[in-house]
């Protein structure tokens, strides 16, 4: 295998699984995000879902891969279906995530039930300053000889100021024998980050299941100005902004999205059931 092959082949996902009967339904995360961010939501549907949560590649424990684009995400999560004998099944990602999501259903139309696209949109994203920011603080942490998540804190505190997204890149923090270490795959995320950003691969393509956009009302990343773009790749979409939240909606006001998602959920299922 040349190392192209090997760049673009596609890898086999760590994943939580939850729940154990019901329609399956796939779960994924974002940037700097990992399967264990939505545990708390797969517990809230796992008596009605066969619920998988994944890591992508180069997050949690899945593993590192030096490229990253949505084709070749969406085609890891198509493996990981296709492994486990999913003809159909539904899908819900939160940023980069969902846009791997939005390719996979692009892709696959026709696999996927239905399409829940949380806090981001069918474009093209410029903002990746701060991005490369956070990956250069990880990268510059010396974390030899910190064996406890308190030290790692305040060894990043004066980086990373903003306590909430501290302790959500902490989460990525794993124990070692000499101290701790990243599980992102670091070098591999920031040599894409310019194709993260892009917009997914349509070529022509549209997805017209059932479709959930979900905003954050403090958030700009399901701008209004977005919205003709998702009506145009997802034509049966409703497009819902929660008040009172930014881009980590699930997390700020995760009562109001559950009952958000599960209204979706009951219109798409009582719709199959009437036809």
């Amino acid at each position: 295998m040349n190392s192209r092959d090997a760049e673009e082949r596609n890898l086999s996902l760590s994943f939580k699984a939850f729940g154990r009967e019901g329609p399956p339904w796939l779960i994924l995360h974002g940037l700097f995000g990992s399967s264990r961010n939505w545990r708390g939501f797969a517990l809230d549907f796992e008596k009605e879902f066969l619920i998988w949560t994944l890591d992508q590649r180069n997050h949690g424990d899945s593993p590192h891969a030096s490229r990253m684009d949505y084709p070749l995400m969406a085609g890891d999560v198509r493996s990981f279906a296709d492994s486990h004998e999913l003809s159909k099944f539904g899908l819900l990602g939160h940023s980069m995530g969902g846009k791997t999501a939005m390719q996979l259903a692009l892709d696959v139309p026709t696999q996927i039930r239905f399409l829940i696209v949380v806090d981001i949109a069918p474009v093209h994203y410029t903002h990746q300053g701060q991005h490369r920011e956070l990956i250069s603080v990880m990268k510059q942490t010396k974390l030899n000889g910190i064996n406890r998540m308190n030290e790692a804190e305040a060894v990043l505190k004066d980086r990373i100021p903003d306590p909430v997204l501290r302790k959500f890149l902490m989460l990525n923090l794993k124990p070692e024998k000499n101290g701790m270490k990243w599980r992102l795959g670091l070098e591999g995320i920031d040599a894409s980050l310019n194709r993260l950003l892009e917009a997914p691969t349509d070529l022509g393509k549209i997805y017209e299941g059932p479709t959930l956009f979900i905003g954050g009302e403090k958030s700009n990343y399901l701008h209004p100005s977005h919205h003709p773009e998702v009506r145009r790749f997802f034509p049966n979409s409703r497009i819902v902004m929660l008040k009172k939240a930014g881009h980590w909606l699930h997390a700020e006001q995760p009562e109001a999205f559950r009952k958000t998602v599960k209204s979706f959920l009951d219109a798409v299922f009582h719709l199959e059931k009437s036809n």
